[in-house]
């Protein structure tokens, strides 16, 4: 008995599809598939049909191996691809390979597309699983560090409260040091959580609003803004495919970053978009302190500071979070600055893709 399998095929030619099914076939698999070859019809059946593998061919009029794995990025979607030329150039492999297909393969080799899906459909799994295992243990690690966080929290002020000015200066200092500490390792803990659980809960992206959600990170940032007499201004952002909660704490990062490294004069942000081809660059500008252009290869690091400790509040993951956010969305982040001139932080989300209907269908060998 053969093995079900759905397949979401990439390519211009219908003779060609009934090849490689055949193969798939005669290989042991019973495919359920649909062939697609542009970028709409695939965003329309990753939205209505549930795949196993993505086949597609490598160069198509109208498409690409590259663009396939663009738009899978793009829409979050985690599926194995293998990818299918007439004739391999390595440089082409090696940028699919790197933008995350599993193997490739070249057409009409025999028994060459069979043994790459099931490579394929291995190596996904195994990194799924591991995947789950991460995001398993970080979040237990988390949760059971908040209770002797908690403890070791309650314990220094209580010992605040009772023994301030009964000490030394340096026993009060002790005290204070142990609070600080606790504080911050309760900041890292949840900072690194956050961190973990974004493009983690698989969550199909939907129509977002960026002008309110803009808005509702302006709302969780009240205090830090009134405090620093900040003015947050924006142009009208536009509505795209996208995570709408992690896109609200992307914004809350970047605004939080240009109050927070502020000069003497309050601080001033304007968030605004423009729209180039297939995509819109965000743009973030403050007319903060800025930073040395030298610093850009570790200004996104997990934990990098470019600060001493206890100069600056936080534990350097916010830009870190902000990196993770944008290309979960298949995007990328960058930043123009110099020292005393304030910086700005750019950003590219990939635009909405209409859908249309689409249809699964059996493939059965001919007699």
């Amino acid at each position: 008995m053969n093995v079900p399998l759905r397949v979401l095929v990439v390519d211009d030619s219908e003779n060609d599809m009934k090849l490689m099914l055949r193969e798939l076939t005669y290989g042991g698999y019973d495919p359920a598939f649909e062939r697609v070859d542009t970028a709409a019809a695939m965003a329309a059946a990753l939205e209505k049909g549930r795949w196993d593998i993505v086949v597609t061919d490598c160069i198509m009029p109208r498409f690409s191996a590259q663009a396939v794995l663009a738009l899978l990025k793009e829409r979050r979607v985690h599926l194995p691809v293998v990818v299918v030329s007439g004739k391999i150039a390595e440089d082409v492999a090696a940028a699919c390979i790197q933008a995350g297909a599993q193997d490739f393969v070249t057409k009409g080799e025999k028994g060459k597309l069979v043994a790459a899906v099931e490579r394929a459909l291995v190596r996904h799994a195994e990194l799924s699983h591991s995947n789950a295992e991460l995001q398993q243990f970080i979040e237990a690690a988390s949760h059971h560090l908040v209770e002797p966080l908690r403890a070791l929290l309650a314990s220094s002020q209580h010992l605040a409260q009772r023994y301030r000015g009964k000490l030394d200066a340096e026993g009060d200092k002790a005290i204070a040091g142990i609070q600080e500490g606790a504080l911050e390792m309760q900041t890292l803990m949840e900072s690194l959580t956050e961190y973990a659980r974004v493009g983690a809960d698989g969550k199909p992206l939907a129509c977002a609003d960026c002008s309110s959600l803009l808005d509702l990170a302006l709302v969780n940032l009240r205090k830090i803004v009134e405090e620093n007499q900040a003015v947050v201004t924006h142009d009208d952002l536009p509505t795209l495919m996208a995570d709408g909660p992690h896109l609200t704490l992307l914004f809350q990062h970047l605004v939080e970053n240009g109050i927070k490294f502020r000069r003497e004069e309050p601080p001033r942000i304007h968030v605004s978009a423009e729209h180039r081809q297939n995509k819109w660059i965000f743009c973030v500008r403050d007319n903060g302190m800025g930073i040395d252009p030298k610093e850009g290869e570790r200004l996104f690091g997990i934990f990098e500071r470019l600060h001493h400790p206890g100069e600056y509040p936080g534990v350097g993951m916010g830009l870190a979070i902000a990196k993770r956010i944008v290309e979960c969305h298949g995007g990328r982040i960058w930043f123009e600055s110099k020292p005393g001139a304030g910086s700005a932080f750019f950003f590219t989300l990939p635009m909405f893709i209409p859908s249309a209907p689409t249809k699964m269908e059996s493939f059965k060998l001919s007699a």
